[in-house]
This record gives structure tokens, sequence and C-alpha cells, in this order.
């Protein structure tokens, strides 16, 4: 201490620190008030289960001998889908659907589909809403629902 009073430096510094400290106390209140406030689940209630059965789910869902999926990029979010039997002619009709997600996450899957036309082709329009890798499955169904071919790519946007 000096004879003529406090350092005023000191106490400058000592209020810098205390609205620093302020600062960050205002910003971690409002991280865990969002946090509270927002429940928007990242990842699936069973997602371990998810990942164990992903091998036995490929291989109920893969492509069947006598019939052919491939997936083509069309432009900027846009795919073309074909179907072909194995001599390589197309088939009509058939159901198809886009699942683009990011792994084991929820909260910006999306879903589009489309049918194919006489000769066997369609195109699905895919809106990648966030930058990083995504993974889209392409999975061709019957009338009765049943799965008959499948296909996995993964993009990065």
């Amino acid at each position: 201490m000096r004879a003529d009073g406090p350092n005023p430096h000191l106490r400058q510094t000592f209020l810098a620190l205390f609205g620093i400290f302020c600062c960050l106390l205002v910003a971690l209140s409002f991280k865990i008030y969002y946090a509270i406030s927002t429940h928007q689940p990242t990842l699936a209630d069973n997602y371990y289960e998810i990942g164990r059965n992903y091998d036995r789910y490929l291989e109920k869902n893969t492509t069947s001998e006598n019939r052919r999926l491939s997936v083509e990029a069309a432009g900027p979010g846009r795919y073309a889908v074909r179907y072909t039997d194995a001599g390589g002619a197309g088939i009509a009709g058939a159901r198809f659907q886009a699942r683009v997600s990011r792994r084991a996450t929820l909260n910006n899957d999306q879903q589009a589909g489309c049918e194919t036309d006489a000769s066997g082709q369609c195109q699905i329009a895919i809106n990648f809403s966030h930058k990083g890798y995504w993974e889209a499955r392409f999975l061709a169904r019957d009338d009765a629902g049943q799965a008959l071919a499948y296909e996995t790519y993964f993009v990065r946007k």
C-alpha cells in the first residue's frame, strides 16, 4: 500500500476479473437453461441394439441375385435410382424410399420416395441441411412392403 492510498490499477484489475466472471456466469446459465428447456435427443434410445443388429439387418435387406438397384448422383441433392432385373431390363412400379441421416442422431433425418417409371428409373431429391457426413439408404419394396433391394451410400456435404 502506498502512502497516498490503494493502487488504482489493482482496483481496475479486480473489477475486470469480476466482470469476466459475471459474463461467464451469464453464458453458463443460458447454456444450462437452453439444455433443460429443449428436449431433442441426439441418440436413439436403442442405439446399442441397432449397432449390434446392423449386420443381420443388412443380410435381410441386401440386393437379391435376380434384381439390381443402382443409385447415381444426378445433380446437387438429386439422385437417379435405377431398378433392373438380371437381364438389365427396367422394372416399372417399384417403390423406393430414401432415408438420409447422420450416424447416431435423430434430429436431421430426412425421408423421400419415388416410384419407377417404365424404364425402371426415378429421381429422388434430398436436402442436406447441415455439413458433414451423411448416410443415404435406398430401399426398394414390393406391394406387400417386403424389402427387395437395399443400397447404402455415404455422402460428404
